[in-house]
């Protein structure tokens, strides 16, 4: 007997295919439900176009800083490059003009002998011994650089100082000595010839048998040199001696103007010893200021002029300022020391007593303390005299006016105290020396002397 199910299934009709049984599912094929499942892989964030554009740019920037970097590197390296040509260049230069003078003086030689040629013998015998016996160091000097003038108060530093010149290690001053120098002497290149600086000795001057004597070789050797005369002073004081000594204004008298020169602190200066101008060691920084007349300023400098701190001397030392400058004048607070003796300490304006200070008179102990206007003691004042009275009050130029307002004092030791004012204060004028101006500007001789008659006339 058949089964329901066997009784559901339907016989195929002729013609028809059997139905086909349903595939069985195999039971390794379905995975298993403790089976790990495996990621799936990230997806990679593509960088968008202003990522791109910007990564671009830094890198092009970098670039620009490398390119710029080693731009400078060779800008510098151009410039030191430049420099020791510019250095070689007035080397070859300052050669060139010591060879040029050394043909012309050989071709000047070669002239004279030629021209000589037909000469009679007892002629030539009779010329050539008195050119010898007149200058016989003209060959010396016609190699050399210049002569050196008789010496400062140091003249053991004499080989210091040749060699210092001689090795190119002198520097040049301000003023006009550059223009001076420009065709014989360069800064760091040292001077050519076996003896560029030569002596009095070496000349021998003080041979009593010269034809010419010394007062005639000195100029003419110095004329045969590259640049004429040297004054191995040393130092601004070396230079105020020699620049006092007659004897050595004398020798370089006849030496032709800009071909006198000196070497202080290590700096070569034209001199003028004529004119007595000034001339500075430097433009800026410490240095020094000389005059011809011997005067000298050492201290702070600008612009070739005395600003900051320095002191001044007058050629005999006895009158001096030490305190502040600004441009050439005293200015700020300084004290200036009289040739009586007498002594002002205080602030000054453009070269006068200007704001409070003290003078001290040495002849009489007198003191004045107090305001100051114009290089007079104006404003509110104490003077006491020698004799101890004080007069305290007002002052206008120089004269006591009285008691402050409000102020009281006794009237006989104010009398006494104006009495002695007017014997002792108002013939003592604190006027000063004041020093030259502008280097190269202005005369130290025709100053001094207008000067010293105007304090003869004040100060006793």
């Amino acid at each position: 007997m058949k089964s329901s199910g066997d009784l559901l299934k339907r016989t195929p009709r002729p013609g028809e295919a059997a139905p086909q049984a349903a595939p069985q599912k195999s039971a390794a094929a379905e995975p298993s439900p403790s089976a790990t499942a495996t990621p799936a892989a990230p997806v990679k964030k593509m960088p968008s176009k202003a990522d791109l554009l910007q990564q671009e740019v830094d890198l092009q920037r970098a670039a620009v800083a490398d390119l710029k970097k080693e731009l400078l590197e060779k800008d510098d390296a151009y410039a030191e490059l430049q420099k020791q040509l510019e250095l070689k260049e007035n080397e070859f230069a300052t050669m060139e003009r010591v060879l040029q003078r050394r043909v012309a003086s050989l071709e000047a030689e070669v002239a004279k002998l030629k021209g000589s040629a037909h000469t009679p013998a007892n002629l030539v015998q009779g010329r050539v011994p008195r050119v010898i016996a007149g200058f016989p160091a003209s060959e010396l000097a016609a190699g050399a650089w210049a002569v050196a003038a008789k010496v400062s108060r140091l003249p053991a530093q004499v080989d210091t100082l040749i060699g210092l010149l001689a090795r190119g290690e002198a520097k040049i001053g301000a003023g006009e000595t550059a223009a001076l120098l420009r065709d014989t002497y360069v800064p760091g290149v040292p001077l050519p010839g076996p003896c560029p600086i030569v002596t009095s000795d070496s000349l021998r001057l003080a041979d009593q048998s010269l034809v010419w004597g010394a007062k005639r070789s000195f100029p003419h050797y110095a004329n045969e040199t590259a640049a004429g005369v040297i004054v191995l002073a040393g130092d601004a004081q070396g230079f105020s001696i020699w620049a006092q000594s007659p004897q050595c204004r004398a020798e370089v008298a006849d030496v032709p103007e800009g071909r006198v020169f000196a070497l202080i602190d290590g700096a070569i200066v034209a001199v003028d010893s004529e004119r007595s101008l000034a001339v500075a060691t430097a433009e800026d920084g410490p240095g020094s200021i000389v005059w011809g007349t011997g005067d000298y300023y050492v201290g702070e400098l600008q612009g070739g002029l005395q600003h900051g701190d320095g002191k001044w001397v007058t050629a005999d030392g006895n009158n001096t300022y030490k305190g502040q400058w600004s441009d050439g004048r005293r200015h700020g607070f300084g004290t200036y020391t009289y040739a009586s003796g007498n002594k002002y300490a205080g602030q000054y304006k453009q070269d006068k007593q200007e704001g409070e200070g003290t003078f001290m008179y040495a002849d009489s102990g007198a003191i004045y303390e107090g305001q100051w206007a114009n290089g007079m003691r104006h404003g509110f004042g104490k003077f006491t005299a020698s004799n101890g009275q004080i007069a305290q009050g007002r002052f206008e130029n120089h004269a006591f006016q009285g008691p402050a307002a409000g102020g009281h004092t006794d009237r006989t030791a104010e009398a006494a105290a104006a009495s002695t004012l007017l014997s002792v204060a108002f013939h003592s004028s604190p006027a000063e020396a004041a020093p030259a101006g502008a280097p190269w500007r202005q005369s130290s001789a025709e100053r001094l002397t207008a000067e010293r008659l105007k304090m003869s006339s004040i100060e006793d």
